[in-house]
């Protein structure tokens, strides 16, 4: 089954607090649960790559996260993005709707020195096939508007942080063919 590694090609985070800023080209993809002051992150992946006969096997997602303030563990929910944005002008009351249909729920744990987290995405990576060749990402914490005393906050390494350290999905799968599905023993 081949495996195709993609990058992102867009990022930023929206901030409640600052409604009409853009952060489109820091360096961390900040995700926040704060009264008042949520932060959501926004990531974009060709999938171009992909054939349109591709059956996915799995799309896990990696992102290299920094540590975590507040009170852990907590859930983020992962959530496809359905309209178009602008990473160097999306705001938060800009910001592109998603779907609730397949949207994941993760456990993040207390984390104090940061390190590369995986997410097995393939739902949202095959929803997007069917709707495109683009697969957009919303990742914001479940609850949002937590108390202070129970607020959490962290971050990922966005595109534009060390090249090691960008984010990417890592989709394997099967080549379907007129007689069924063609096995490929290849790495992309």
């Amino acid at each position: 089954m081949p495996t195709v590694k993609i990058h992102s090609t867009k990022d930023a985070d929206v901030r409640q607090s600052q409604p009409d800023e853009n952060f489109g080209s820091i360096t961390a993809i900040y995700i926040r649960t704060m009264e008042g002051v949520n932060y959501r992150g926004l990531l974009e992946f060709p999938l171009n790559l992909i054939p349109d006969t591709a059956i996915i096997k799995s799309a896990i997602l990696h992102l290299m996260s920094g540590d975590t303030v507040g009170t852990f563990p907590k859930d983020q929910t992962f959530s496809r993005i359905i309209g178009a944005w602008d990473e160097l002008s999306v705001t938060w009351n800009n910001q592109p709707p998603v779907t609730t249909q397949n949207a994941l729920v993760f456990s993040i744990p207390y984390n104090s020195g940061g390190g590369w987290m995986s997410f097995d995405v393939t739902p949202l990576v095959k929803d997007a096939l069917l709707a495109g060749k683009v697969f957009g990402l919303r990742i914001a914490f479940t609850k949002e508007d937590e108390p202070i005393g129970q607020h959490g906050s962290m971050f990922y390494i966005p595109r534009e942080g060390a090249f090691d350290w960008q984010p990417y999905i890592e989709v394997t799968y099967d080549v379907a063919t007129d007689k069924g599905i063609l096995e490929v023993h290849a790495y992309i």
